[in-house]
């Protein structure tokens, strides 16, 4: 029960409505992972076996003669803890109250700016989450209310932070647009190519057409597909000034501005920062992950973890927050309506608080 996991959640109250003699033993337990953090270091498979083991000898030494707290203890204690390394992966220290923040305050604007679409000197606001389509008529919107557009031009959708959009294009691409996003396209693409423009993040399914290549321009790169589904990262306001692509399925071309390229096949990575660009072979749901309503973290710094929930959430965390930069985060947060929830999750895993307080 770390985190907010609904499984998780259902199992242990399930276990604890039919066992209720080991509720005392479950609350000790989760109490002491209150007040543990995490160390930026990695158990093997070695290490995990071993310290497994340690355990295991220890406390049959301290209990050897009460095989009936030895098996309580065992399925908390042990099995809890050991769940927690190796799932997360860290090694398990005490508290220092004087490493840690005590609370760290998030400034949260309940009043939420509105997705924007601007079409020519037309100009539609929407005041939640939208999905639009563009069909021979022009742009409707989910309520299937054509909207009044140009067609010779290009048209542009504005989703701030703390709002997400989808949009089916006019060759039936498909685009999920993330928080703090700026997307330009045209209500119907030229016959030699199909090319949008982005400042931000975007995850697309494109269709197939081999007489059409698909192009995504962000300020720093260009990417060429026939057909394929990834992710571009291009937010500009990023504390670590790099360009991210993510090839799911199929292949892509990448060109930057300053003339380097590279082709990538699925579940590989291309960065690009202002000195080299990097391809590595990664775990995609990282990158993808947001448009199915979760986050999901792998030795991620706890800077980079704020920032991904500074913008799908529009919060903004104090400078307390910068106390614990160097530690890192392993694990999914799943991306509630109610940011409390997040929160939550994050102060088990730095054994701090968040207090929100309205802009």
């Amino acid at each position: 029960m770390l985190t907010q996991d609904p499984a998780g959640t259902s199992y242990w109250e399930e276990y604890l409505n039919q066992n209720p003699g080991d509720k005392a033993n479950f609350i000790q337990a989760k109490t002491q992972f209150q007040k543990a953090y995490f160390k930026e270091e990695r158990l093997t498979e070695n290490e995990k076996d071993a310290l497994y083991q340690k355990l295991i000898r220890r406390k049959a030494t301290e209990v050897k003669g009460n095989r009936k707290i030895f098996r309580s203890y065992t399925k908390y204690a042990i099995a809890a803890t050991l769940a927690l390394l190796i799932s997360i992966g860290l090694y398990y220290y005490r508290y220092n109250a004087s490493k840690l923040p005590s609370e760290i305050l998030v400034e949260y604007n309940p009043i939420q700016e509105n997705v924007i679409l601007i079409s020519g000197d037309n100009h539609y606001l929407f005041e939640s989450n939208t999905a639009l389509k563009i069909n021979e008529s022009g742009i409707v919107d989910e309520n299937g209310d054509s909207l009044k557009t140009v067609i010779n031009d290009y048209n542009t959708l504005i989703v701030p932070y703390g709002k997400r959009s989808e949009l089916v294009l006019s060759d039936g691409s498909k685009l999920w647009v993330n928080s703090g996003s700026k997307l330009k396209f045209p209500s119907k693409f030229s016959d030699r190519e199909r090319r949008v423009y982005l400042e931000g993040e975007i995850y697309i399914e494109v269709a197939k057409n081999s007489s059409r290549p698909f192009i995504v321009e962000t300020p720093k790169v260009k990417v060429d597909v026939l057909g394929t589904m990834f992710n571009v990262n291009a937010y500009s306001d990023s504390f670590v000034s790099e360009d991210r692509v993510v090839v799911v399925e199929g292949s892509v071309g990448v060109k930057t501005t300053s003339g380097d390229r590279t082709k990538l096949v699925a579940n590989e990575s291309a960065t690009f920062t202002e000195a080299e660009l990097i391809k590595e072979r990664v775990d995609v749901d990282r990158f993808t992950s947001w448009k199915n309503g979760y986050l999901l973290f792998n030795d991620t710094p706890m800077e980079k973890v704020l920032l991904e929930l500074s913008r799908y959430y529009n919060i903004t965390f104090s400078e307390e927050s910068q106390n614990i930069s160097e530690q890192t985060c392993t694990g999914k947060i799943y991306l509630s309506d109610d940011v409390s929830d997040v929160l939550k999750t994050l102060s088990i895993l730095i054994d701090g608080s968040f207090t929100i307080k309205q802009k």
